[in-house]
Formats: C-alpha cells, structure tokens, sequence
C-alpha cells in the first residue's frame, strides 16, 4: 500500500507528463483520471496516455457531461489504494520538497485528520490566503486527507465542487489543519491572465 495517492483528472493536456514528474517519491501511487465525455479530446488523451503509462493507473470515466474534474476525482477516490488522498490537475505541478513536507507534517499530527496546504493558483495566486474554510479561500489541491471511505466528502457538480468536498471531508473529521507552505503551482500562466483571474475571483 501506498502512504499517498495523488488523483489527477485529466482532459489531455500534454502538460500531464510534467505533473508525474514533479511526483518524485516512488512509493506515491499517482491515479490519472481521464474525464472521457468530450470526444473532442479523445486523440490528446490517447497522446498523454502513452507518454505517462508506465508511472500511472489510469481510469477513464464519462461522468455523462464535464464538471472541470469532479466526478472524476470521485472514482478515483475509490479505486486510489493510498493511505492518505491528495488531487492535482493536470496542469499544475508539485513543487520541489513537497512531498518530503507533507509526510513530515503527517508524521507530526497527533491524530490523522484532513490538511489543508497552500497552492499557488493560476486563477487566485496563493491560497488558502487566510487559515479559515471558506469558499474562494481553497482549492482542489490543497487537501491531504487520510483514506476513510466513510469520511470522505463529495465533490459537487458546479465550478467550486471543491470547496463542497473540502467542507462536507472536514466536517466529518470535525476538524482540520492548516498548513503554511506551498506544495503545489501553476507555472505557465502569464501574469496578464493570472491578474485578470484574480480580479475576477475577488469579485
């Protein structure tokens, strides 16, 4: 058994590839989703499956229509084999350490319970930016979380069905930890568009 699984939906994007890289630690389990409902990717996630097939186990799943991931973060949820869950997407990366940090803060958790670390979003640069659960102030990304079937929330179907999993895991724990340090960015979003998400995602 892995101590982690990371479960990274996928619509194609070559930048797959750099994102299990980034998963240094060969004892992590990565599971690739791939959300399969859009025929018109079905040739990119033939591509970035074979670039990745040898570091992944790769599930695809059409959920019947596309909700930027969510559906399959659930079923990989349940096929992940990891004592603790963390997501990604497919184009972001983990930054260098990462891993290490996060197996050195579980090892200091006087008993497991949901994580939420800082991620360097394209759309809102750094969050969370205060630590408080709020909507807008997470991300897919953030959440390490132990492998409790019975404590595992549900990702909505709408943009921020991550903040909805986020809660309903951390109100099943009945508590949560914040954790002040970057484990995972977007690295080639420009900065006119980064500016541009972020003023949006403060309105």
């Amino acid at each position: 058994m892995a101590w982690l699984s990371v479960i990274v939906p996928t619509i194609g994007r070559p930048t797959l590839a750099r994102m299990v890289e980034s998963v240094t630690d060969p004892s992590v389990e990565i599971v690739v989703v791939a959300d399969t409902h859009r025929n018109d990717v079905r040739e990119e996630l033939k591509a970035v499956r074979r670039l990745v097939n040898q570091r992944v186990v790769w599930l695809n799943h059409d959920a019947g229509y596309h909700c930027w991931g969510h559906p399959q973060r659930q079923l990989g949820m349940a096929h992940a084999s990891g004592r603790w869950l963390m997501f990604s997407q497919d184009d972001n990366v983990l930054v260098p350490g990462a891993l290490d940090r996060i197996r050195r803060v579980i090892a200091r958790q006087p008993h497991p319970r949901p994580l939420l670390f800082q991620v360097d979003n394209w759309a809102a640069g750094v969050v969370w930016k205060e630590p408080v659960l709020a909507e807008r102030n997470v991300d897919a990304d953030c959440i390490v979380v132990p492998a409790d079937p019975e404590r595992l929330g549900t990702w909505g179907e709408r943009f921020n069905g991550d903040f909805d999993f986020i809660a309903d895991t951390c109100a099943k724990w009945r508590e949560v930890g914040f954790c002040q340090t970057i484990i995972a960015r977007s690295p080639e979003r420009d900065q006119a568009t980064r500016r541009a998400m972020q003023a949006a995602w403060t309105l």
